[in-house]
């Protein structure tokens, strides 16, 4: 469970646990009142903001701009969420390395590496995904020497993100 905004409401914590829903989302942790209500953060690998019953207006502005301004963050977290439960994959289809996104499922989602993701300069010795920085890590030999190249996951898999909030 990650604990993500607190008091929006006042007395609120929103955040995400492991259920059925593999798609990102936020639900309150601690208020009685908002028990059962759901933001959905992602559709189809982009980004929205779709709650998914009624809620006060105010609330729901507030926790929008919330959930805007600290987006790098929550995609980082649910990244680190998606290795821990399997729902994230690296996959080679020939030379090319594509991540699987709650594979086996019917929201099944591929994202096609860059090449040069998959072979920067230099001879490629692995290729894997990092929990502890969300990053896709790439080591190679440069000059003789064993390199490790991170790339943060959430810039591959929700590519509308505006450019100032790469991470």
């Amino acid at each position: 469970m990650a604990i993500l905004i607190y008091d929006l409401p006042r007395g609120c914590a929103w955040g995400f646990f492991c259920d059925a829903r593999r798609w990102m989302h936020l639900t309150p942790m601690s208020a009685k009142f908002m028990t059962g209500q759901v933001v959905r953060l992602e559709r189809g690998g982009r980004w929205t903001f779709e709650p998914q019953a009624p809620m006060p207006a105010v609330a729901e502005r507030r926790l929008r701009d919330k959930v805007l301004r600290k987006r790098a963050v929550i995609e980082e977290a649910w990244v680190r969420n998606l290795i821990a439960r399997g729902w994230l994959r690296l996959e080679w289809s020939g030379s090319r390395a594509e991540l699987v996104v709650h594979p086996e499922t019917e929201n099944e989602r591929r994202v096609l590496l860059p090449k040069r993701e998959a072979a920067r300069r230099g001879q490629p010795l692995d290729l894997h995904l990092e929990i502890e920085n969300a990053a896709l890590v790439t080591r190679v030999t440069q000059n003789g020497r064993v390199v490790a190249q991170r790339r943060p996951l959430a810039d591959l898999l929700w590519p509308d993100r505006p450019e100032g909030e790469r991470l």
